[in-house]
């Protein structure tokens, strides 16, 4: 429970001469503690903390700890958070595939505080037109979706993770063979990369990283074509493709 006492009685011990030259960059923080707890709430507060450059907590550290462990609800708004989600590098694989690699970083500058963090994809489609119901897998012949192959996750400590699309995707091998027809044939899927910071048990989407995934599915010069494009939803220079030859 936080008693403002022993907080000045910390500070004091970290610094006997608190303010008696010049105002601290701590000033802020300690004003507001000092009022009524009452009239502020911890998402307040947290944000005065985080204002405060890093050097000068490594002066009043156990300060900081006792608030962190002391006033209700601080710690939470403070914890670690997932940061800059974007894009690393594309890079086309074999047989029409794409590798999307992905990088992340914390709001403290230190990936390891983000351990507690899980990543993972969300994938939906909706129930494709008739013509294409028959060349893909009974699985995305109506609409559904998936958390990716086994789904995996990619735990927050790492900073970075490695998404594959192969390009057949759910086109079936054996019944693409019998397409010929004039025009292409499309699926669409939106992918959308999610985080946890409960061990799963729930999951909240991450700014800015929604996708579209389109493949189509050609006959051009006696040659079956498999093409797939994946472009960011907010940005359409985040994006690549790649094709492949069906033998």
């Amino acid at each position: 429970m936080f008693v403002l006492a022993e907080f000045e009685r910390i500070l004091r011990v970290e610094n006997p001469s608190y303010e008696s030259i010049r105002r601290s960059s701590l000033h802020t923080v300690t004003e507001l503690v000092r009022r009524e707890q009452s009239t502020f709430n911890a998402r307040q507060l947290a944000a005065e903390i985080t204002k405060v450059p890093v050097i000068k907590w490594q002066k009043y550290s156990r300060t900081r700890k006792y608030l962190m462990s002391e006033y209700p609800g601080l710690r939470e708004q403070l914890r670690p958070q997932l940061i800059n989600f974007r894009t690393f590098r594309w890079e086309k694989g074999a047989y029409g595939a794409i590798n999307h690699i992905l990088s992340w970083q914390s709001s403290t500058g230190i990936l390891d505080d983000l351990a507690h963090i899980l990543v993972r994809e969300e994938v939906r489609w909706q129930m494709p037109e008739r013509e294409v119901q028959k060349y893909v897998d009974i699985g995305y012949r109506s609409q559904g979706g998936h958390n990716g192959i086994g789904s995996a996750t990619s735990t927050g400590s790492l900073g970075r993770g490695c998404d594959f699309h192969d390009a057949l995707g759910p086109f079936n091998t054996t019944n693409m063979l019998n397409f010929i027809g004039s025009g292409a044939l499309s699926f669409v899927m939106t992918q959308i990369y999610q985080q946890s910071n409960d061990n799963g048990l729930s999951w909240s989407d991450i700014p800015n990283s929604g996708y579209w995934i389109r493949r189509l599915l050609s006959y051009e010069g006696n040659q079956r074509r498999i093409t797939i494009y994946k472009e960011n939803q907010s940005n359409s220079a985040d994006a690549c493709s790649n094709t492949s030859v069906i033998p």
